[in-house]
């Protein structure tokens, strides 16, 4: 297993031990004793990169008649959630589990929930209303309901050409964190860029903008929701050899 698996799997395990109240017994388990990968170049997207896959993923290249008509259902949706990975450092799952009361169009604000941490961010009037726009083009029948925990992003069924929705729990079927990683690479596949990028090389970008902007490092753990400074230290001593 890689050294980030390992450590994925000991933070569950973790949890498990401190559930059933047996960390004063066993103790916490190290996932490994060495140390993180220094950072490279080879871990972020440049901001050229960035701009190119954004234009593209509402762009219609290098599609064929079928997928352009798919296009106009997902194209909007997949446009926001590179927005908010590449411009705000969500990971792949706290998109995924966003809901459409987490987001308050009027105070343009972003509220992220994790099992760790609730954090409220600020977002921009324009890509506010790129998540606005996306939501107006679902059909009221499948749109998620405001103000609810209905998911704010939702699956499509390409074959079927209509929204997933689930009738047992009556509301819009969530995308899966598999779908939105298979999106993420035909979506990187299609705008041509010569890197491999995948999610985590956007939140590192994100990561590095704060750090390259002076932010105070509380605030920078606030912002990603990061577990302590020490998450912070790959990044500075990445920035010491440029």
């Amino acid at each position: 297993m890689s050294e980030a698996n390992l450590r994925r799997v000991a933070s569950h395990l973790n949890g498990m031990l401190k559930y059933y109240s047996l960390t004063d017994d066993i103790g916490f388990l190290q996932a490994t004793t060495k140390k993180q990968r220094a950072l490279t170049d080879t871990d972020f997207i440049t901001e050229s990169d960035a701009s190119i896959l954004l234009d593209s993923v509402i762009s219609h290249k290098h599609l064929n008649d079928i997928q352009l008509q798919i296009h106009k259902y997902i194209g909007p949706r997949n446009h926001s959630m590179f927005i908010l990975m590449l411009r705000y450092g969500l990971t792949i799952n706290e998109v995924v589990s966003l809901n459409i009361q987490d987001i308050n169009f009027a105070q343009n604000t972003l509220t992220v929930n994790t099992s760790k941490s609730k954090r409220t961010l600020e977002l921009s009037k324009q890509d506010k209303k790129i998540i606005y726009d996306y939501l107006l083009t679902i059909p009221l029948l499948f749109r998620p309901k405001d103000y609810t925990n209905d998911p704010l992003f939702i699956s499509f069924h390409p074959q079927k050409m209509v929204y997933w929705y689930d009738y047992n729990l009556n509301k819009p079927k969530r995308i899966s964190i598999i779908g939105t990683k298979r999106m993420i690479e035909r979506e990187v596949k299609r705008s041509g860029i010569q890197a491999i990028v995948r999610s985590t090389h956007f939140r590192n970008s994100c990561i590095l903008n704060k750090i390259h902007g002076g932010y105070s490092n509380e605030h920078i753990i606030y912002y990603f929701g990061l577990s302590s400074r020490h998450a912070l230290y790959r990044f500075k001593r990445y920035l010491k050899t440029k």
